[in-house]
């Protein structure tokens, strides 16, 4: 039997939580394969999700201490989230980013888990994280699959 149609990937639109997404891929950054899901990385939601967590991971990369030693490092409340400011003089970098709760807390957590002394982290970044992880779907996927069959094609 043939089948005419496509079966596609398409992000439940219902459970899109961008904040849940940026967490996600900032401590998975391959949990949504690109290759396998094109269609999804047209979603707004998602592209400004893979744009945070590449921000994050950017920073987690520079406050590693890795590529030099951390100096001055400050975090600050700033309109509704946090301005986080650093310099590494080894590179030269003098670097300031906005970020939101979630994102400096995952900040947070992920520099906490993988042991960066320069990452601030705060007592509730465990549970900010986890609540974000919380709100991805079980099931992230729907499947839309609209199959046709045509007799000529099923006895053929």
């Amino acid at each position: 039997m043939y089948l005419e149609g496509v079966t596609t990937l398409r992000l439940a639109r219902t459970s899109l939580d961008g904040d849940a997404l940026t967490v996600a891929l900032v401590l998975v950054p391959s949990f949504v394969s690109r290759n396998k899901h094109y269609a999804l990385f047209t979603d707004p939601v998602v592209r400004s999700a893979r744009a945070r967590a590449r921000l994050v991971r950017s920073l987690l990369v520079h406050l590693s201490g890795s590529k030099g030693e951390v100096e001055t490092i400050d975090v600050l409340p700033e309109a509704g989230g946090f301005r986080i400011s650093f310099s590494v003089p080894a590179l030269g970098l003098s670097r300031s980013v906005w970020l939101t709760a979630i994102e400096r807390a995952v900040l947070g957590y992920a520099g906490k888990r993988a042991g960066f002394g320069y990452v601030p982290s705060e007592a509730s970044d465990h549970a900010q994280v986890q609540g974000a992880l919380a709100r991805l779907p079980s099931v992230a996927f729907a499947i839309s699959s609209s199959f046709e069959t045509t007799d000529a094609m099923a006895t053929g």
